[in-house]
């Protein structure tokens, strides 16, 4: 019983510790103030596309606090707040991140966690057609 006992640990510590890594690069851009992550290739209508950005968000545990565009979310996950407002240009998903941090303070790029939004979209505009 032990021994399950601390595989079980060892897992949810590997688990844990995938959810708190954040890469260099994503404090690197942070640093140079390049907040926003533009995603082209869309073609749909700009209310098809917000649509499915709401649904994509809220699939994602994201909480929206604006609908309209661009609309405004917010993700806390552990030690990392993802704040990001995403708009839509033409063909293309434009997001700022400004002023999302890790433990409290550092400034970071959430790329990841945008990009699960992302791949989300195109999977509910496929889906649901735009």
């Amino acid at each position: 019983m032990k021994k399950l006992a601390a595989v079980f640990a060892l897992g949810m510590l590997f688990v844990s510790g995938c959810a708190l890594h954040v890469t260099e690069e994503s404090y690197a851009r942070a640093g140079r103030g390049e907040y926003v992550l533009k995603y082209p290739g869309f073609n749909a209508s700009k209310e098809a596309m917000r649509n499915n950005i709401i649904l994509a968000l809220q699939s994602r545990g994201w909480v929206i606090e604006s609908k309209d565009l661009p609309i405004k979310a917010r993700l806390k996950k552990i030690r990392q707040e993802a704040v990001a407002s995403f708009d839509v240009s033409g063909d293309e998903i434009v997001v700022d991140t400004k002023g999302s941090v890790v433990d409290g303070s550092r400034p970071y790029v959430p790329n990841r966690y945008v990009e699960n939004v992302i791949v989300s979209v195109r999977k509910f505009l496929m889906k649901n057609g735009g």
